[in-house]
């Protein structure tokens, strides 16, 4: 998932402070790229003198000591005076972006419209339309209509109940369920906002929420906790994470009789730029490329998730009520899955195991042979 574009955070080469990013040409935390941009300016017009030998340290400590020291170092690592915006060139970019942000807006709701037919799962009464537009409910036709000819079709044609045995092995536990999470991934391909990122990006969405997507996704496709799924769950994760996965899966229950909201909520986490694992290594430590279009990808779901929600409540407190509840088992369920991630980071032998698709969301297993391995009491069961 490497690539020459994605954007990681490291020092600013002038004062090693931590960076935000590339501006004027060079990595630099945020009170430099100010410092620069207002100083390089008046070059010629003031006189920059260092009231010691000119070599004055610039670090995180120092940096405000010496202007004219700052300044030098500035230059010297690469920034580039020619890259600073007058206010005309600042007033002419904000146009320019706002006016592509219009474009891609009016792209996307323009998907929306034509993917799919206005859905006919409910009647929608006077006072859900007072938060609903047209275009809302077209668009939860869509999420609705996308989501049954894919997951809830492969549910009903070939994968009918998960597990379908009793597992005595995280591996093929997890193979098993890999046939669920390509059928997920292809509901994911037909959501135009997700089709159109990068594969790069598309593959950091997959693996960042991995487990959270997964339970939502079975909450809806396989309901209810079916004794394969328990005794499968204890003989792989022990009695503790069971019972905290259990108590997950007893939370959600009540949001399954609703044929939308976690549909909506599977979209919205799924649109989660940010790290949601307990991975011990640094592919996941990698920022999506585009994080801007994931974000508005993110806000239209969101949004739509509220105006639903609004439509389905008898008060905008019930709404609210209701908003934070969801929330909060959100945040319950993302603490079990780091729970479960910390626990299957040192199972290498199981995931050398598992399927190609179950063993890119884990850590690469370390060779047998490695420094790290062969200093290891290894038993097989």
């Amino acid at each position: 998932m490497n690539s020459s574009t994605t954007r990681s955070f490291n020092q600013c080469l002038v004062c090693g402070d931590r960076s935000i990013g590339f501006n004027f040409g060079v990595l630099s935390c945020m009170a430099c790229k100010a410092f620069f941009r207002r100083n390089a300016v008046r070059l010629g017009t003031y006189d920059f003198t260092c009231q010691k030998d000119g070599d004055c340290p610039i670090t995180h400590t120092f940096r405000r000591i010496c202007n004219c020291c700052r300044l030098a170092k500035c230059f010297r690592v690469g920034m580039q005076k020619s890259l600073i915006l007058s206010e005309v060139e600042k007033e002419a970019r904000r146009k320019t972006v706002a006016k592509n942000r219009q474009k891609r807006e009016q792209a996307l709701k323009t998907q929306c419209l034509d993917m799919i037919p206005v859905s006919t799962i409910q009647y929608f009464t006077p006072h859900q339309l007072t938060y609903l537009s047209q275009s809302d409910r077209i668009l939860l036709g869509n999420v609705f209509n996308t989501y049954e000819t894919t997951c809830i079709a492969a549910r009903n044609s070939h994968l009918p109940e998960f597990p379908t045995k009793k597992h005595t092995n995280l591996c093929d536990f997890l193979n098993e369920y890999s046939l669920m999470h390509k059928v997920l991934i292809d509901y994911f391909k037909v959501v135009p906002e997700f089709n159109t990122l990068s594969m790069d990006d598309k593959i950091c969405l997959i693996r960042n929420q991995f487990g959270v997507v997964n339970n939502i996704n079975e909450a809806i496709v396989h309901p209810g906790i079916s004794n394969n799924l328990i005794v499968s769950s204890s003989n792989v994760y022990g009695t503790y994470i069971t019972n905290r996965l259990i108590k997950s899966i007893q939370r959600i229950a009540p949001f399954t009789n609703d044929p939308i909201i976690l549909k909506l909520l599977l979209l919205v986490v799924g649109f989660s730029s940010g790290n949601c694992r307990n991975r011990n290594d640094t592919e996941m430590d990698q920022i999506c490329n585009d994080t801007l279009s994931i974000y508005f990808a993110q806000n239209i779901y969101t949004e739509l998730l509220w105006k639903y929600v609004l439509s389905r409540s008898s008060t905008e407190i019930d709404a609210v009520k209701f908003f934070d509840k969801l929330v909060r088992f959100l945040l319950y369920l993302l603490d079990v899955h780091l729970l479960i991630d910390g626990y299957i980071n040192s199972l290498y032998f199981e995931i050398e195991q598992m399927e190609p698709l179950m063993q890119s969301m884990w850590p690469k297993p370390i060779g047998r042979d490695s420094p790290l391995m062969s200093g290891m009491d290894v038993e097989n069961d």
